[in-house]
């Protein structure tokens, strides 16, 4: 019933997306809304240090600050937060490389690494 009264008052708000639904679902319950939104969203670079597509935070830092990272077709900070569904592209030296983000977790093993996104090719 709770959800039906939110629809009833988010579907007239153009600006709300699935997300946004969910938590203001979630916060009239009573959940913590907080602890909720990293289910969903990451630090790039803290993306790029578990996916294991850099070794070490600080080097996916610098990374994002030289504007070698770039989201949806833009440059962004370190603290740009992503989530599932997203394209990254990660330029190096010789060449670079484009992916798109497939799931969000805070820690996973080294042979799990791989699942958490899928290269595509230009």
């Amino acid at each position: 019933m709770h959800f039906i009264i939110i629809n009833l008052f988010v579907k007239d708000v153009k600006c709300f997306d699935g997300y946004l639904k969910y938590f203001l679902f979630l916060t009239f319950l009573g959940q913590n809304i907080h602890n909720l939104r990293y289910k969903f969203f990451m630090r790039i670079d803290k993306f790029l240090k578990v996916s294991r597509l850099l070794k070490r935070r600080t080097v996916a830092q610098e990374a994002c600050d030289g504007g070698r990272v770039s989201v949806n077709g833009r440059a962004v900070k370190p603290s740009c937060k992503i989530k599932e569904g997203d394209v990254v592209e990660l330029a190096f030296n010789s060449g670079t490389v484009k992916f798109k983000v497939l799931m969000i977790k805070d820690t996973v093993r080294k042979e799990q690494a791989e699942q958490m996104y899928e290269i595509l090719v230009d």
